[in-house]
């Protein structure tokens, strides 16, 4: 049955369309590639399938044609089941794809890839599994990619920083897995990056500051981890920075200041914590929408010298209800912990893991929702470890 439809629709398409037998030979490519894709989604079933597989193809339902050329196709919401066709990569001139809310199902073929001309792929909520390939890296024209709300798994290809058009990429509530690439700090023009809802690890690349045109940076609900970078405070232009939900750990860095036209911060269920500066204090209260940790902790107190020697110092007030203040000594730039365990050693708070510079130092902790009792801190700075006591007391 398929052989005699694609049969009859190649006989239809050589008798109509005008011109050379070049430009008739490409029309026909097209043709074939939408039976492909009418077969291999049940295409009898579709919600609406007017038109397909009589007369021309630029007159069924959700195709758009430029001089006998397809161009668009835009099957969103309409039933189709079944696997995305590689024959679809053999529409070389197509530049919108939108198959969203279709039960798909299978994975993206690679094929795809050869959709040179492509500038919208959108494949939300359509069931698809498996790695996203690489090869869709070859989209030099792609500007907007969205395929959210599937079962996506594996690593992001670093092949994606190679589309330097790309505005939008919109991968949330998938399984992806691994690093964030560096090479998404590449694409320049990007202004939305939604990478939520996965199974993402590791520390936020720094080069993910440098798309100067990024409005809205979604990270949330992964298991990323590490200190967040300077280099974040970069994106002048950035509304929307949301973190929550993560395992990073350490102290806010002071250059998220520059972010002037932040209106939304979320960084609650994660180890941040906010600097004890006035500035960024300022900032903060400035941000519409913030979700945070509660957790404000070190600052860097003026000092005429630099500390001779490490040193952790007795919390004050001692015992406390809910906050205390805990100084330490640094000689050195060094990578620095600070954690609070209870007595049976399960840590209850980490308030500094991240490198700082040499100086005295004092952070904050606030104990409120926790229960009375001794509570040990430790401070591991290089090779220097010390372990106090301190009690709360409600």
């Amino acid at each position: 049955m398929k052989c005699l439809l694609i049969t009859l629709l190649g006989v239809l398409l050589l008798g109509t369309v005008s011109g050379p037998k070049a430009q008739a030979q490409v029309a026909e490519a097209d043709s074939l590639a939408l039976v492909a894709l009418y077969t291999a989604t049940d295409g009898a079933h579709w919600t609406d399938n007017t038109g397909w597989l009589s007369n021309t193809p630029c007159t069924w339902y959700g195709v758009s044609c430029t001089a006998d050329t397809i161009t668009e196709l835009q099957l969103d919401n309409n039933n189709l089941s079944g696997a995305i066709p590689p024959a679809l990569g053999n529409l070389s001139q197509l530049t919108r794809l939108l198959l969203e809310g279709n039960p798909l199902g299978g994975s993206i073929p690679p094929e795809l890839g050869n959709l040179t001309n492509l500038e919208v792929l959108i494949l939300d909520a359509t069931q698809l599994s498996g790695a996203i390939p690489p090869a869709l890296g070859q989209l030099s024209q792609l500007r907007y990619l969205a395929a959210q709300i599937n079962q996506l798994s594996g690593s992001i290809p670093p092949e994606l920083g190679n589309l330097v058009n790309l505005e939008w990429v919109d991968l949330e509530l998938n399984q992806l897995s691994g690093p964030i690439p560096a090479a998404l700090g590449q694409l320049s023009r990007l202004q939305f990056l939604d990478l939520g809802s996965n199974q993402l690890s590791g520390p936020i690349p720094p080069e993910l500051g440098n798309p100067p045109s990024l409005l809205n940076l979604w990270l949330h609900n992964n298991q990323l981890s590490g200190p967040i970078p300077p280099e974040l405070g970069q994106l002048s232009h950035l509304q929307w920075l949301v973190l929550n939900n993560n395992l990073f750990t350490g102290t806010l860095p002071l250059s998220l200041t520059g972010l002037t036209n932040l209106s939304g911060f979320l960084f609650d269920n994660t180890n941040l914590c906010e600097p004890l500066d006035a500035a960024f204090q300022s900032w903060l209260q400035g941000v519409s929408n913030v979700q945070s940790t509660g957790c404000t902790n070190v600052a860097t107190e003026e000092a005429a010298e630099v500390p001779m020697d490490f040193a952790l110092d007795q919390n004050y007030p001692n015992p406390f209800n809910p906050v205390t203040t805990i100084r330490f000594d640094l000689p050195e730039a060094v990578h620095v912990r600070l954690v609070v365990y209870d007595v049976m050693g399960r840590e209850v708070a980490r308030l500094v893991d991240g490198t700082m510079q040499a100086g005295q130092h004092r952070a904050r902790w606030d104990a409120s929702g926790l229960p009375s009792g001794v509570y040990l801190y430790r401070l591991t700075a290089g090779a220097f470890t010390e372990t106090k006591a301190m009690i709360l007391l409600k």
